[in-house]
């Protein structure tokens, strides 16, 4: 997303360039203790951040209050123009979401997909739900089921109907020995 703002000064405000350029991921270690596929210690490092933690989007619920104390418009706007972004640049494959944390620095974002094991319900609530607002329009953006939108964003919704109910996925554990 970063290069696509870089190379569209004039379609998307300054602000948000800004704004999107230090958005930053905070990363974690993990450490064990014993063989990686027998542990016996296992220990989670994250570090702390300092600030009012804002949640800007949850794993089913994508439109959370963007008017709540402590939250910037335009950064929320960022975010749900993020999440909007990766669904695009997915073909509808997977979106990034559960955006939150403190400041610039975002913890734990989720990529979910239309997999019923890997919160499909999440997709189909962004699907119904998705209003477009200026970062989106800028890119070009329209509702992912609108039949106007420009090639690449509106991807068919590749939820089966005869899916299930979407279990809640296992979490990826990653092992790093020292």
């Amino acid at each position: 997303m970063r290069s696509e703002i870089s190379k569209s000064p004039r379609r998307v405000g300054m602000t948000y360039q800004e704004k999107c350029v230090k958005l930053q991921i905070d990363r974690h270690t993990v450490v064990i203790e014993g063989l990686i596929d027998d542990p016996k210690q296992i220990y989670f490092f994250k570090k702390a951040l300092k600030g009012l933690y804002i949640k800007y989007s949850s794993n089913m619920d994508l439109k959370l209050n963007k008017h709540r104390d402590g939250v910037d418009l335009e950064v929320a706007q960022s975010m749900d123009g993020f999440t909007h972004w990766s669904y695009v640049h997915t073909d509808g494959e997977s979106l990034i979401c559960d955006l939150q944390g403190v400041g610039p620095t975002l913890t734990d974002p989720q990529i979910i997909s239309p997999d019923p094991n890997l919160w499909a319900d999440g997709i189909e609530h962004f699907l119904q739900n998705d209003e477009c607002n200026p970062v989106c329009q800028a890119f070009g953006y329209k509702h992912p089921n609108d039949p106007n939108a420009i090639p690449n964003t509106n991807c068919p919704n590749p939820i089966p109907d005869n899916r299930g109910k979407a279990k809640r996925p296992r979490p990826n554990r990653v092992a790093i020995g020292l």
